[in-house]
């Protein structure tokens, strides 16, 4: 940001020759009515005029000088208020790269053990090191489930930190659409069958194949569909995808849309829906885990990679989320690069 002069001193710069010419307009007109009126005698009316002229000169001068110390007082500030906010910037860029390098050492320093953590409890209740009791089954199945939900955690708050930063590189794969959306919906299984959720996919007759970011499509996906489920307390959750075409020359689009049969949600929250850090809760009582950072990381997602992410939603009977994205070899409005 770059402050001009308008920004500290909005006078149209019309305004100063303006007041000038007003000002030597009525004191031509008014000093020779004057004199009329004073005196008819041409000696003395010279030499008054002699003596206007040095006047109307002087204080011309005298307007020029204050218009002149004016503008310099505009420009010391204006050079003043750009060496604050260069200073402010600076300041700022050093914070982002701070915390850059924090997240990557938190990223390291975590992700590590909590995976040592994760592995180790998985070979021990596969009964790898040997038979456990039912005590001892259900300690270490709190302790793995504990250190996944910390470790999607730190990967969500990298993740935003990395989008906010403008760090994220996008690849651009091919793919199949259904493929991809039935390994979603088998990951989510386990979160869904404890609650008795059915998870159901009203799939199109065509074979769909979309060329975006795999990885961060997958990643799209995964959180509207355990949104969905974490939500719903009983009924089902529904993959649905299209195709489609729009605007004045046809591009290929692809819809993808999650209904769920849970809670719903208020119209005075919806602005808020999006956010970070904002979880919404049907009841006064939270009876969901979570930071909150999901539908923020994917509507994020959906427009870095050209599309649009929005909801629909009655309170008390369930939501439904829906994204597009553009099908084509050249993604619209995206930012995609090639490689990993």
């Amino acid at each position: 940001m770059h402050l001009d002069r308008r920004s500290l001193d909005p006078t149209p710069a019309w305004r100063v020759p303006l007041v000038y010419f007003a000002f030597s307009f009525l004191w031509i007109f008014f000093s020779d009515r004057l004199l009329d009126w004073i005196t008819e005698d041409p000696h003395t009316m010279t030499a008054i005029q002699t003596y206007k002229g040095w006047a109307f000169v002087g204080t011309s001068a005298l307007i020029i000088y204050l218009l002149l110390i004016h503008e310099s007082q505009v420009r010391a500030r204006i050079a003043m208020a750009n060496a604050t906010l260069s200073v402010a910037r600076e300041k700022a860029e050093a914070g982002y790269r701070l915390k850059s390098d924090f997240l990557a050492t938190l990223s390291h320093e975590l992700r590590t053990p909590l995976n040592s953590i994760i592995g180790f409890t998985g070979v021990l209740l596969q009964g790898l090191a040997g038979p456990l009791n039912a005590e001892q089954t259900k300690q270490l199945l709190m302790v793995n489930s504990s250190a996944k939900h910390l470790l999607a955690l730190i990967n969500d708050v990298l993740d935003l930190s990395k989008i906010e930063a403008g760090k994220v590189r996008l690849s651009k794969d091919r793919f199949n659409l259904a493929a991809l959306i039935g390994e979603v919906v088998e990951a989510s299984q386990t979160m869904a069958r404890p609650k008795g959720i059915a998870l159901r996919l009203e799939a199109p007759p065509e074979e769909l194949t979309l060329v975006s970011d795999r990885r961060r499509v997958e990643q799209i996906l995964l959180n509207l569909v355990s949104n969905g489920v974490k939500f719903t307390e009983h009924g089902s959750v529904t993959i649905s995808w299209r195709k489609f075409t729009a605007g004045d020359v046809p591009v290929p689009w692809i819809e993808v849309r999650v209904r769920d049969t849970g809670v719903g949600i208020k119209a005075e929250h919806l602005s808020i829906l999006f956010r970070p850090f904002v979880q919404i809760e049907g009841t006064t009582v939270r009876r969901t885990d979570g930071t909150g950072l999901g539908l923020g990381i994917s509507k994020r997602l959906v427009e870095m990679l050209g599309g649009q992410i929005k909801v629909e939603t009655q309170f008390g009977e369930g939501s439904t989320f829906s994204f597009t994205l553009p099908a084509g070899d050249e993604p619209v409005g995206g930012s995609l690069v090639d490689g990993v």
